[in-house]
């Protein structure tokens, strides 16, 4: 099943011990072999976190919440920038991500966290971005990026202020970004093309799926909570 095959890639040793890597590559100039990535994402492991705790849901099975457990405590051990307030891309990786920080607040409220929640989406203001008329968030602050508003990423903020209860900057950040809107009802991937990243500014499925997503289905995606409080009592930030 899938999931088997995602506990074939946790990290049993090593620094990364309890966290899962990227899965496998293909090495374009060695014949299309396939490499593992030793990388320990933050993203990939916290979107995990919501897959063990839906299955455990879904299946009754206890194991799976078990794992959730788990994977919640080594992801607070090693992947929270305690310096900084914030999550590092990925494990000895201290790059500044957008994602990181938005569903990385989403992945805190769900696990009670919520006062490192509040400063995790906090931390989000310092990608905001204004570019062709439009206000959102660009991906990244380190590394090689061209500043940019990237809209997947926008919307997924968008998400991270429904789970916090904040339904006025839900609605606000939405809003900023209608002018880059096309007549065909879509949104760009980002507005200033980000070569170095691979990013377009041509019509995105992704874009608009999140606009969606964000505003008309919040509970479809990580919707999972493991506490008795809802992170609305605590209107964030």
């Amino acid at each position: 099943s899938a999931l088997a095959w995602v506990k074939t890639k946790k990290s049993t040793s090593g620094p990364g011990a309890g966290l899962y890597r990227g899965g496998t590559n293909i090495n374009d100039d060695d014949n299309n072999k396939q490499f593992e990535i030793a990388w320990h994402s933050t993203e990939h492991n916290t979107d995990l976190w919501h897959v063990y705790e839906r299955a455990s849901q879904v299946y009754g099975d206890a194991s799976y919440r078990q794992e959730a457990d788990s994977l919640a405590k080594v992801i607070m051990e090693k992947l929270w920038n305690k310096a900084e307030n914030r999550f590092d891309q990925g494990l000895d990786d201290h790059a500044k991500a957008l994602d990181t920080s938005s569903w990385g607040s989403i992945f805190l409220n769900a696990i009670g966290e919520y006062d490192k929640a509040k400063v995790s989406l906090a931390y989000t203001r310092n990608f905001a971005m204004s570019r062709a008329g439009s206000q959102g968030y660009t991906p990244y602050l380190t590394g090689t990026y061209t500043p940019t508003v990237w809209f997947e990423g926008t919307f997924g903020v968008t998400q991270a202020y429904n789970v916090a209860g904040n339904k006025d900057e839900v609605a606000a950040s939405a809003q900023r970004t209608y002018p880059s809107q096309g007549a065909n009802g879509a949104w760009p991937y980002v507005t200033n093309v980000d070569e170095a990243n691979q990013m377009t500014n041509a019509y995105s499925v992704a874009s608009t799926a999140w606009y969606l997503l964000a505003t008309a289905y919040p509970d479809a995606i990580w919707s999972e909570c493991r506490t008795d409080k809802k992170p609305d009592e605590k209107k964030q930030p």
